[in-house]
């Protein structure tokens, strides 16, 4: 959990900056919106207020004209232009520059303008004359729309602002909403959940979110946090695991002994043991089981300090020959009381950088594990060879060998495979284990090789 807070922030010094960026821009957006809102409802306002035709106003002048025109009195009116025609299509008076004086055009081609129309900047009017309750001819009106446009009450134009200025300001608002829930709200909203599931344990739901901003890196972040948590909640439970497991095989690997000397000392007490031979024997039975008793518990003892990280390993540097010639030639003579066979290879001349007594534990802990599953008339075979820049170490045997479902977990704490469970060979299940703690700590490796029935060959490596 520690490395959260040394872990690179690439990530975030990245996107630093990211959210306050899109927000400036979203704000510069939204005055950008307004404005062009503003404008619009302004433009609009003003086309309410003085865009609007006087049509009461523009049909009295248009009738007057046409009633002047029926009473052959025409005048010229300001800004307003006419066209004369008579029934055959003359012009016989005009101030409209389209109609000159004198001209004579299709009558049918004014047909289709009668009554009052708009045309672009202009108002045109045609209406009939008539004489005497007879057809005359034809009045064509042409003004400018300027000249007949009225204001609006200011009310309206007011009216129209506000509606068009509120509309746009909620319309602006919303968009910027929008935007903040899926820059701000969101990631925080996801966060707020996330962080209600970890209350309640749930540590395995993920952030679905990943964004080029501080709220991505800021997520980014949480997910390491919990990634960080649920292992550390992993390990604990590890931890407790294999501490109930403890307990049961201290238990276990220590009752067996303790239930041999009880037995021993009550026969001593009761008498039983009348022959200074058989006291002898006791004796050494008791000073046997009490020995395996202070291996379990220095098994243990080293095992709880591996996994606190606290195995000592002091280097020095030694050559080769000498120092494995001395192990090998400890622990030839126990090999030889079982009834083995215990032949060393010739060992490589070079120098390493090693903890003699540690190297010595594991070659000790290997040798041990052959003796007791190897039967009487077997053998051991210790070789050395250099394998890509690393002293290789192998101890093989000839015994029971190991099931091919048990290797992969015989350097487990308290591990036992079905050989030792059902021969009831005596030990705690570490010695392997520690083994690969101290090969481990000298940055090697140990291998098990095993066909069950034929024999086993563990090798571990040491760097040169």
């Amino acid at each position: 959990m520690g490395d959260i807070a040394h872990r690179p922030d690439s990530k975030k010094s990245l996107h630093t900056g990211g959210t306050r960026r899109k927000a400036g821009r979203l704000l510069l957006l939204t005055g950008a919106l307004c404005c062009a809102f503003a404008i619009l409802a302004a433009a609009a306002s003003a086309r309410l207020a003085f865009w609007e035709l006087d049509e009461g106003r523009m049909r009295v002048d248009f009738n007057t004209l046409v009633n002047e025109a029926e009473q052959g009195a025409l005048h010229a009116a300001p800004n307003v232009g006419y066209a004369l025609f008579d029934t055959a299509g003359n012009v016989t008076q005009s101030t409209l520059a389209d109609y000159p004086g004198g001209k004579t055009i299709d009558p049918r081609t004014l047909s289709g303008q009668s009554g009052v129309r708009t045309d672009g900047d202009y108002v045109t009017f045609l209406s009939p004359v008539m004489h005497g309750g007879t057809l005359g001819g034809l009045l064509l009106v042409k003004a400018p729309k300027s000249a007949y446009l009225k204001m609006n009450p200011p009310w309206l134009a007011v009216f129209v602002l506000a509606f068009l200025l509120a509309a746009s300001t909620v319309s602006t608002l919303l968009f910027t909403f929008r935007m903040m829930k899926k820059e701000l709200f969101g990631p925080l909203g996801m966060l707020h959940d996330a962080t209600r599931r970890m209350l309640h344990g749930d540590l395995n739901a993920r952030l679905r979110y990943d964004s080029d901003n501080e709220a991505g890196a800021l997520c980014h972040d949480f997910e390491a946090m919990r990634d960080e948590l649920a292992a550390a909640f992993r390990r604990e439970r590890e931890l407790l695991d294999n501490d109930r497991l403890l307990y049961a095989c201290v238990s276990h690997d220590l009752k067996t002994p303790l239930a041999a000397i009880s037995g021993y000392a009550e026969e001593l007490r009761d008498g039983m043991a009348d022959r200074p031979d058989r006291v002898s024997e006791l004796a050494s039975l008791m000073l046997k089981r009490a020995r395996l008793l202070a291996r379990l518990i220095d098994d243990i003892l080293e095992e709880t300090q591996m996994q606190l990280g606290e195995l000592a390993v002091v280097r020095e540097e030694l050559y080769a020959p000498g120092f494995f010639e001395e192990v090998c030639g400890e622990l030839s003579p126990g090999a030889t009381r079982a009834g083995l066979a215990f032949t060393v290879g010739s060992v490589p001349d070079v120098l390493l950088s090693i903890d003699r007594g540690r190297i010595t534990q594991v070659m000790q802990n290997l040798v041990s594990n052959s003796v007791k599953y190897t039967p009487r008339g077997g053998r051991i075979d210790i070789r050395f060879s250099v394998e890509g820049g690393e002293l290789v170490v192998g101890v093989k045997d000839n015994g029971c060998g190991i099931a091919a479902g048990d290797i992969p977990y015989i350097f487990n704490r308290f591990y036992r495979g079905d050989a030792a469970r059902g021969q009831d060979i005596p030990g705690s299940g570490l010695g392997l284990c520690i083994a690969k703690g101290i090969v481990d700590r000298h940055g090697g490796r140990i291998e098990c090789d095993s066909v069950s029935g034929i024999g086993t060959e563990i090798c571990f490596s040491l760097p040169l």
